[in-house]
């Protein structure tokens, strides 16, 4: 016989569909199915089930129910399934019958386990095949306190499972297929950063790397407006990632891309710095007399890299580049007061008539 409860409850039979009688016979079911077998108190039953319902006798209302799924089951030749024990009830579940729940965590478990050995293609599938139960909301149509915890609970394990199988997917290189699904799960749950990471690096190795910036900015910015806080360290290191272009983020059997096919060793480039880096040296500029100096003034050069040229040849050697500071009173020095060729203040930018040569000959005049 199998129980579905992953969506609305139904019970099947190889001869056909168990007709169940009305809503709290379903509940009884039901609430008898999350016991695996187990016996769920009579008190339990009505506590949980009549605890909202107007009934002047809750307990003779549950004998009647009873009575009336054991006519639907012996209907479909499954007499002896409800069991009455110490008190309480129990639906008896055969080596031979499935529980889509029970399958579903055997599914997860298993797919966990070789996600964990890195058997991705194996766990992928037992996940896939976990999430296929599924026919809708879990427990869809019953209410009440204890449908409604193991409701969340099945939903959590069913995200879970999703993601899990979204990170095997990701190592079988499988980009293009988890793209519309992982945008159709966080469309439905906007706040869960391990969907929206893997949805980054699924677009990333798309090739759609302003996609993959455009979905940590929406997270981002939701994160923000609804908790008032920033996106976990790992969203962060995976969004900084992308803006670099590490080599890390490529996907399994992806050639590598970049200049000359190779793909540029991000270590390397955060050692040297940018390719333009400016190099600067600091000038003390003199004041005048009975004044401070004034602090030293940074002089840059922007280009290449020391050491390299535009072309990628090394650059010849040169000097220190020094420059006048702006605002200096200090002459340009033309040999040392006293010495020939010397030009003071007042005589800056003249030659001494004695001393200056033919430029046409190259010598002196006498």
């Amino acid at each position: 016989m199998h129980f579905a409860l992953l969506g609305r409850l139904r019970l099947r039979t190889g001869s056909g569909v168990v007709g169940l009688p009305g809503p709290v016979s379903r509940s009884i079911v039901a609430r008898l199915l999350l016991a695996r077998g187990g016996v769920v108190q009579r008190d339990t039953l009505i506590d949980e089930l009549w605890g909202e319902r107007e009934a002047r006798n809750p307990a003779n209302a549950l004998q009647v129910q009873i009575t009336k799924l054991r006519a639907a089951f012996a209907a479909q030749g499954e007499e002896g399934r409800l069991e009455s024990r110490h008190g309480g009830y129990r639906l008896v579940l055969g080596p031979q019958d499935e529980l889509d729940a029970a399958l579903f965590e055997t599914a997860v478990r298993e797919g966990r386990r070789s996600l964990a050995d890195q058997a991705y293609e194996q766990a992928e599938r037992r996940l896939r095949d976990g999430l296929s139960l599924w026919q809708g909301r879990a427990l869809d149509d019953l209410d009440g306190p204890a449908f409604h915890a193991e409701r969340v609970r099945l939903e959590e394990l069913r995200l879970s499972a999703l993601e899990g199988a979204a990170s095997a997917g990701l190592e079988l290189g499988r980009t293009a297929d988890l793209v519309p699904e992982l945008k159709a799960l966080l469309s439905v749950e906007p706040l869960r950063e391990r969907p929206r990471a893997q949805l980054m690096l699924a677009l990333y190795r798309c090739g759609r790397h302003a996609e993959a910036l455009a979905v940590y900015e929406e997270g981002r910015r939701r994160l923000n407006a609804e908790l008032g806080v920033a996106p976990s360290p790992e969203l962060r290191d995976l969004h900084a990632a992308v803006l670099r272009h590490e080599p890390s983020l490529r996907g399994p059997g992806r050639p590598p891309r970049g200049r000359g096919g190779r793909w540029p060793d991000s270590s390397a480039l955060l050692r040297s710095g940018p390719p333009r880096a400016a190099a600067a040296s600091a000038v003390r500029s003199p004041g005048p007399r009975g004044r401070p100096r004034p602090g030293p003034r940074a002089v840059f050069r922007v280009g290449p890299r020391p050491g390299t040229c535009r072309t990628g040849q090394p650059a010849p050697a040169t000097g220190p580049v020094r420059r006048q500071a702006r605002g200096s009173r200090r002459p340009a020095r033309h040999g040392r007061p006293g010495e020939p060729g010397h030009r003071g203040r007042a005589g800056r930018g003249r030659q001494d008539p004695a001393r200056a040569g033919d430029l046409r000959t190259g010598t002196a005049r006498p």
